[in-house]
């Protein structure tokens, strides 16, 4: 999955070219042997499951078919958009915080991931926004919200993903967080590699 947020907008011109690749096998040996094992095993496993995050047009999904290993990438305007399509999804991964406080605390997920990753990587987990800055116009309004709430502007890479994270938070309910799950990739392949290092085996 590519990574969304105004720092890393994705131009017409590529939505355009990633939404025409053709489905193709997952590129991962690893990957595919263990996903071959859990399907050998017996277990019950998704037909398929979807990362999505933010882009400057929309919302890019990458969907992994399970049975047959394959991936394929599309784009959605909305993020209501890519629920009605993906409708019988029952694991879709999201590059964008869900569930936020109020005023801008810290939420417990992001405190304990950055103790699991610690330095440097732990600094990657940047604060989620309070939920009153979603409405903000402009940087310096949203600065001088977040310092009347807890004393100190938010980042300019916050800001930038203001907007998605209003989306999401518009359409989350609570019935759509037993198949919708917050991620970060960056944070995932650091706690990934920091176990293969210690002999735990990769993620």
């Amino acid at each position: 999955m590519i990574a969304g947020a105004t720092e890393h907008a994705l131009t017409s011109r590529y939505i355009t070219a990633i939404s025409t690749v053709p489905s193709k096998q997952d590129p991962i040996a690893s990957r595919r042997a263990k996903n071959e094992a859990l399907l050998a095993s017996g277990l019950t496993v998704p037909d398929y499951v979807l990362g999505v995050d933010g882009c400057r047009s929309g919302w890019l999904v990458c969907r992994y078919e399970v049975p047959t290993q394959r991936l394929s990438f599309d784009v959605q305007a909305t993020f209501q958009g890519m629920l009605a399509a993906a409708s019988d999804a029952r694991h879709i991964a999201i590059d964008i915080p869900i569930g936020l406080t109020e005023d801008g605390r810290a939420r417990r997920c992001d405190i304990d991931a950055r103790r699991l990753l610690g330095k440097p990587r732990s600094s990657s987990v940047f604060p989620a926004p309070a939920r009153r800055l979603l409405n903000a116009s402009s940087y310096r309004e949203a600065c001088q919200i977040s310092r009347g709430l807890r004393g100190r502007a938010i980042s300019q890479q916050a800001f930038g993903i203001l907007r998605k994270v209003a989306e999401v938070d518009r359409v989350m309910r609570p019935e759509l967080q037993k198949r919708i799950f917050e991620v970060h990739l960056l944070e995932l392949q650091s706690i990934s590699d920091a176990a293969s290092q210690k002999n735990c085996g990769r993620l």
